[in-house]
């Protein structure tokens, strides 16, 4: 592949798990539950109705933010941060959130505070409201946790969905969230790194580095996927193996990760 189809892409996580262990109830199926509910009609029905509403659109805004890394900030009390503050690190990474804080606001002060039950017609357009947000929030960050960003390559190839090969046209600073080791890893032309490590920072200053990657994952959807252990060799490949020239490497330096079966280029 030629060097003139230099492009930069980030690699996610492919065996993040961001929030469901196997007793939790996911975002979605909170809504399936809603909608069965919502078919019984009475008081009851519609009560059961306005909580799975409200419980799947919490557990999905709860499942995004655990996508970033800002839970590790030495600041971050899941029992202290409130729903709008919740609402505003939505706001930052991109993702529209007004309809949906109408609903839970309305349903807060209708019917947890006033115990007034909304009727049905309400309810149906809160049950609306909040799935088509629902799908908009999957299509707007629907990546698991961002890994490695600023790589520059120019081929790739994958199999299941994950990187096993790539090919770089030379060298460039990239960052790496670092999960396991809980750090922020910024490589530098003269070969040192500079390293943050996220329980010395506030949960608005890693959400500051962070937010401009997730913003643009929502645009170009250019991202691929990888184990940690093989995001962590791309790391130390691109830090130690690649020569910090300024001129691209003719034909570009390869990194195979496992055997493929086969290979998909992006970079036509």
């Amino acid at each position: 592949m030629a060097n003139d189809n230099k492009q930069t892409i980030v690699i996610c996580y492919s065996n993040f798990e961001s929030f469901q262990s196997n007793r939790q109830i996911i975002p979605k199926e909170f809504l399936s539950w809603a909608k069965s509910d919502l078919k019984g009609g009475n008081k009851r029905s519609l009560g059961n109705t306005l909580g799975n509403i409200k419980k799947a659109l919490h557990s999905r805004i709860d499942e995004i933010i655990r996508l970033t890394n800002i839970t590790y900030a030495k600041d971050w009390d899941w029992k202290k941060v409130n729903t709008d503050i919740k609402l505003s690190i939505l706001r930052k990474i991109g993702i529209s959130h007004t309809a949906i804080a109408r609903v839970i606001t309305e349903i807060r002060n209708r019917y947890e505070h006033q115990y007034i039950l909304p009727t049905k017609d309400e309810i149906e357009a809160y049950y609306e409201t909040t799935e088509l947000w629902m799908n908009n929030s999957y299509n707007e960050y629907g990546c698991n946790r961002i890994g490695i960003v600023n790589l520059p390559i120019s081929d790739i190839s994958i199999d299941n969905n994950e990187v096993t090969e790539l090919v770089f046209p030379g060298y460039s600073d990239i960052i790496y969230f670092w999960d396991h080791k809980k750090t922020i890893v910024k490589t530098k032309k003269d070969g040192s790194t500079e390293v943050q490590k996220l329980d010395q920072l506030t949960w608005k200053e890693i959400l500051n580095i962070e937010r401009a990657y997730i913003r643009a994952l929502s645009k170009s959807r250019n991202y691929y996927y990888l184990p940690q252990k093989e995001m962590t060799q791309v790391f130390h490949f691109c830090n130690k193996k690649i020569p910090r020239r300024i001129r691209p490497i003719f034909g570009g330096i390869t990194l195979s990760l496992k055997k493929q079966n086969k290979h998909l280029s992006f970079l036509k």
